[in-house]
């Protein structure tokens, strides 16, 4: 993660530059929550990164239990401690799921 007030190239390492988080393979997508609260990461797994306490919660990314994920996102329907992603599954569908960052309770939308 880039600090964009002290960083002198948007592209290039720094030794500013924050390792926020690991994830095994290419990420899909990231957001930055509305409130500026949270580091969402999709890919294998969830990865979620608290930006005050440096806490970091990996989810679905066990061996015998990982999830694909991909497209994370808000709704701006949904709290602003949701966030959106889609899961590919065992027979190749897609399923959307909503995720409480907070609880990390996940409801299936689809």
């Amino acid at each position: 993660m880039k600090d964009k007030t002290i960083c002198k190239s948007q592209t290039d390492y720094e030794e500013s530059d924050e390792n926020i988080a690991w994830i095994y393979g290419e990420p899909d997508s990231a957001i930055i929550t509305l409130d500026g609260e949270y580091v969402v990461i999709a890919g294998c797994g969830i990865v979620i990164y608290n930006i005050r306490t440096a806490e970091i919660v990996y989810l679905f990314d066990e061996p015998d239990s990982t999830e694909w994920t991909e497209g994370v996102y808000q709704n701006a329907i949904d709290d602003v401690v949701h966030v959106r992603f889609n899961v590919c599954t065992d027979n190749n569908n897609v399923v959307t799921k909503r995720l409480n960052l907070k609880s990390h309770d996940i409801e299936v939308l689809s």
